[in-house]
């Protein structure tokens, strides 16, 4: 089974998230509103695709995802500096996730 673009999402995704390593505080909130959208897209895309898959998500998917999605919603109160900080540990999560879903992508068409 294809993809479904999945692979431009997350290469989209990637760069955006090193394009935001780096900019300014101002920058980055200002960027907020379309990572958070990009992050969602993603993540209701991953799931579509593992649902007509018949794949199950395990606890070790459903907590990293639940993670991602309430940094989605965290992020919006954060001032510029928090959200600078907070970037890291969210961009290491999305990593994650999307290497993830790569690889439970691959085992399923073996």
């Amino acid at each position: 089974m294809p993809m479904m673009g999945n692979d431009s999402i997350s290469a989209n995704m990637k760069h955006q998230m090193t394009m935001m390593q780096g900019v300014s505080a101002d920058s980055m909130k200002a960027l907020l509103p379309e990572h958070r959208q990009m992050a969602a897209n993603m993540l209701a895309q991953m799931d579509q695709q593992m649902t007509s898959m018949n794949m199950p998500a395990d606890g070790t998917w459903k907590a990293m995802s639940d993670s991602i999605r309430e940094d989605l919603v965290r992020m919006p109160n954060l001032s510029g500096a928090e959200l600078q900080g907070f970037m890291t540990e969210h961009h290491r999560r999305m990593t994650q996730l999307m290497a993830m879903h790569e690889s439970m992508m691959k085992n399923m068409r073996l």
